[in-house]
C-alpha cells in the first residue's frame, strides 16, 4: 500500500487493496496452511485488475446502471466503463438473452481482463452481479431419471435404466498438447541461441540470470504459445459443459462415489 502512491495515476485505492488481499492470502497459506512457497506473478502474466466496489476504480455504466458514477462524471457512451478519467466503450451482445437477463442485477464490482490472441491483447470487463443466475432450463421438461456415474482420469461413464454414456474427457486436448510441446521446443532452441551465456556447458540454466534476449520469431512463438494454452483450457471447459448437459438431459438424480481429485493429479 505504501508503494501505491507511485502508481496512483494508474491504480485506484480499492484495486491496490484487492491486490494486497491476494498477496496476504498467499502468505497466509504458506504460514498457516498447506502452501509451500510464495509465487511472484510477472508483469507479462498479470491479466486482471479488479476492484472491491462498483463506485471506485473500474465503473460500469449503461441504461440500467446509472448510479455508480458520481455527479461530476458524465458518460460519453451509452454503454461504457470509466477508469481513472478514461472512458472506454463496451460492446455488449444484446442478442444473447442470458447476458441481457444477467445484467439486470446490481453490480458488486468490475474487473478488467486481457486475453492474448494472434493479433495481440483483447480487453474485456468482467461484471460480478449480485443476484441469482437466470435459469437456462425449463423445469417442466427436466427428466427425473436416476443415474450412476463413475469418473475416471480421462473418461466418464454414466448408466441409467434407458441410457449409457461413455465418453472421453476433453478429447481435443491431446491435439493441443502436441502443438504446445512443439512450440515449447522452438522457444527453448531460440532462447539457447540468443542467450548462450545464460547456460552451463551441460545445458542447464545458470542461477541468477537476469537479462534475457529474445528474437522477434521467439516473441511471436511465445504469443502463439499463450494463445494455444488458452484455447486448450477453453476447449476442455467447453467439452465438460457439453458432457454435463448431456448427463442432465438424461436425469437430475446422479449417484457417484466420493472422489479425491487431489490424489488423481499424481
Amino acid at each position: 500500500v505504501v508503494q501505491s502512491h507511485k502508481f496512483s495515476h494508474l491504480l485506484s485505492s480499492t484495486q491496490v487493496q484487492k491486490e494486497a488481499d491476494r498477496v496476504y492470502s498467499g502468505v497466509d497459506k504458506v504460514l498457516y496452511s498447506n502452501g509451500k512457497d510464495i509465487k511472484f506473478k510477472l508483469l507479462k502474466n498479470t491479466t486482471t485488475i479488479c476492484g472491491k466496489t462498483p463506485k471506485n476504480g473500474v465503473r460500469y455504466y449503461d441504461a440500467d446502471h446509472t448510479s455508480y458514477y458520481p455527479k461530476k462524471v458524465k458518460p460519453v457512451f451509452s454503454e461504457e466503463i470509466e477508469y481513472l478519467g478514461l472512458h472506454i466503450k463496451v460492446k455488449v451482445n444484446t442478442k444473447d438473452l442470458y447476458i441481457v437477463e444477467s445484467l439486470r442485477g446490481d453490480i458488486s464490482c468490475c474487473e478488467l481482463k486481457r486475453i492474448m490472441f494472434k493479433d495481440g491483447w483483447h480487453y474485456y470487463v468482467n461484471l460480478y452481479i449480485r443476484s441469482d443466475a437466470p435459469n437456462k432450463r425449463n423445469s417442466l421438461n427436466i427428466c427425473k431419471e436416476v443415474q450412476g456415474m463413475d469418473l475416471g482420469v480421462s473418461t466418464a461413464a454414466v448408466v441409467s435404466d434407458t441410457n449409457v454414456i461413455l465418453e472421453e474427457l476433453a478429447p481435443k486436448s491431446i491435439e493441443y498438447e502436441k502443438r504446445i510441446k512443439e512450440l515449447q521446443r522452438k522457444i527453448d532452441r531460440s532462447k539457447r541461441i540468443t542467450n548462450p551465456n545464460n547456460y552451463h556447458p551441460d545445458g542447464t540454466i545458470k542461477k541468477g540470470c537476469r537479462k534475457w534476449f529474445y528474437s522477434k520469431n521467439c516473441l511471436r512463438n511465445m504469443r502463439l504459445l499463450t494463445v494455444l494454452i488458452r484455447k486448450k483450457a477453453m476447449s476442455t471447459e467447453h467439452a465438460h459443459y457439453i458432457l454435463a448437459n448431456k448427463i442432465l438431459d438424461n436425469g437430475i438424480y446422479i449417484y457417484t462415489e466420493a472422489m479425491i481429485f487431489y490424489g488423481l493429479q499424481h
